[in-house]
Formats: structure tokens, sequence, C-alpha cells
């Protein structure tokens, strides 16, 4: 869900919606394939499995994440195009403010 803040015109939820529609359409076989890997592991931890073999299970899944990887991008960068400047310098205003070491030191985060 988008924040309202951004303002989005109809024709910008649209095309966005288009968009992560179309990605969804067009990877259908390798989401499907994720999902079912996160499901088994989420099965497998529920069922009292241990955490390395609830982790072998989802190392499957690597492969597929990566090769999703160009895709997604391709989708971020779509949507990105999508938005006005304005928007998009609230959005960058706006990003959460991450730990670590290229966030939040060790007076404005917590890091271990």
């Amino acid at each position: 869900m988008l924040p309202p803040e951004l303002a989005l015109t109809d024709a910008q939820k649209a095309a966005i919606k288009g968009l992560r529609e179309a990605f969804a359409a067009e990877n259908a076989t390798a989401l499907a394939a994720l999902k079912a890997i996160f499901d088994e592991a989420r099965t497998a931890r529920q069922g009292g499995a241990t955490r390395a073999d609830v982790f072998a299970i989802l190392v499957k899944g690597r492969p597929i994440a990566e090769g999703l990887r160009p895709a997604v991008k391709a989708l971020h960068e779509a949507i990105w195009a999508v938005h006005t400047d304005a928007q998009k310098a609230w959005i960058v205003a706006n990003r959460p403010k991450m730990p670590g070491p290229l966030g939040a030191g060790p007076l404005g985060g917590r890091r271990p």
C-alpha cells in the first residue's frame, strides 16, 4: 500500500498496477516455486525441524531468487519512472533510516 502523501494520480496507480501484474504474469512459474519453498520451510519449522533443516530448504530458492533479480530490478525501475520528480523526492526523503555501515551510527542507531 502506498502512502497518501505520494498523491498518485489514477493514471499512475493504474500504470503501477499494470507493471506489477505484468511482472507477476511473466514470472509466475518462478514466483510459484519460491512460494512452494517458503511454504515447505514454514511447515517444516512448525513441525519441529531444526534451523539447519529449514535453512537447507530455503537454500533451494536462492537460484530462483537470483534468476528473478534482473526482472525485479526492471520492475523497480519502471515503477520509479512512473513517479514525478516531486514524488521521487518525497520517497527519498522518507526512506526508513537503516542502522549499519551506511545508515545510523553508534549514536543514532543500534549496531552490534
